[in-house]
Order: structure tokens, then sequence, then C-alpha cells
């Protein structure tokens, strides 16, 4: 899946396709899905739960649609619902690009190995630009908030502390192998027209039954 700062490029370009107000409620939302990682032991059913894979992967799109009907103005949670989608869209289009270009054979330590290291070194990258460090900044001064039921506002506030310190660490840049800075940059670009899209029609459908009422 995506890592952090590329959630937070791909938040604030599906904002602006959306007419959406970029506040840093909405941002810290769109990584705080993946706090769940915070909690001892996190197991599989955990991390589906936070990302509405329930009762099945299939069902995250539609789930997450209906968080974002639902939200009632709240950014916070539409920060979530989009982390949901944005992950969906990256599985259907770099990681099973990613796969296919990899022996079919390969065992999973190995690809794993390849994938995550070219995925830090991108989200690394995106990370020390002028636009990742702004959003950076806003995420970490917004204010913190439980995602529903699911992830405490602690585990929220530890994850974005242990990914702003583990990308502010001084380390070289490598060269990504086969998903590159180039791949992840056009992923955004089509993501944020199509997620800013729904975002836009269900802001102006939820907007008209305001003022019907």
């Amino acid at each position: 899946m995506p890592l952090p700062t590329i959630h937070l490029i791909a938040a604030q370009k599906i904002a602006h396709a959306a007419d959406y107000s970029l506040s840093s409620r909405y941002l810290l939302g769109s990584i705080a899905p993946d706090a769940i990682h915070m909690r001892p032991k996190c197991t599989r059913e955990w991390k589906d739960r936070t990302h509405l894979r329930i009762p099945k992967w299939a069902d995250a799109w539609a789930n997450s649609i209906d968080l974002l009907e639902n939200s009632a103005g709240n950014s916070f949670l539409v920060g979530c619902a989009l982390h949901n989608m944005l992950d969906k869209l990256w599985v259907e289009g770099p990681w099973r690009a990613f796969r296919a270009a990899l022996p079919a054979d390969m065992v999973e330590r190995e690809w794993k190995q390849i994938y995550y290291q070219d995925m830090n070194i991108v989200d690394r990258w995106f990370s020390r630009q002028p636009e990742g460090r702004q959003l950076w900044n806003a995420v970490m001064h917004a204010p913190v908030t439980e995602y529903l039921d699911m992830v405490s506002a602690s585990e929220v506030s530890l994850w974005r502390r242990e990914c702003f310190d583990k990308f502010s660490a001084e380390r070289p840049f490598m060269q990504a192998q086969l998903i590159t800075v180039e791949v992840t940059q056009t992923f955004i670009e089509e993501a944020a027209e199509e997620l800013g899209g729904i975002l836009k029609q269900i802001s102006a459908s939820k907007n008209a039954e305001d003022e019907h009422r």
C-alpha cells in the first residue's frame, strides 16, 4: 500500500480537484487508518477493520463511499475514507504492475523486500520536497482524535510521530527499482482526479440536501 507521505500528497491533490477545504484534520485522517500498526501485536483482522474491508476486501470501496456520505462534515473521517479508497486503486495499479514485473514463483519474503525498499525510497523523496514538508508540518499540528471505534487518539498520535521521525532521519538516497517516483506521481495524478470527482459529487449532493431541509 502507499506509505504516509504518498497518502498526504494524494489527499492534497484530491482536495484541490474536489474544491474541498484542505485542513490539518483532513490530512491527519488520510494517514489515520494505518495507525492500527501502533497497537501491540497488530493483527490482519484489525487492519482489515480500519480499512473497511469487512466482511471482505471487496467491500472496502462501498464501505468507504458510505463513510464519505455519512461523515457529517467531519473532515478527519473524509480523509480516512479516501485513504482506504486510495489503497484500493494502488493495489489495482502500481502494486499489480510491480508483482507482474517479478517472477511469479518469487517467494513472498523476497518480493516484499524489494517492494518496501522501493516504497521507502519514494515516500522519503516526497517527504523531503517542500510540498511534503508543508503537509507533514500541518499533520503534526492537527488536533488528534480517534478513528471511529477502531483506532484510539493515542495510536493516531503515536503513528504520525513515528512516521515523521522515520522520514526526517538523515539517510543517503537510493534508486528505486520498480516503483519509482515517476510511477508514483502518475498514479497520484490519476487517482486524485478519480477520487476528487467522487468527493466533489458527494459534497454537492449533501449541500443540495441541506438546502432543501
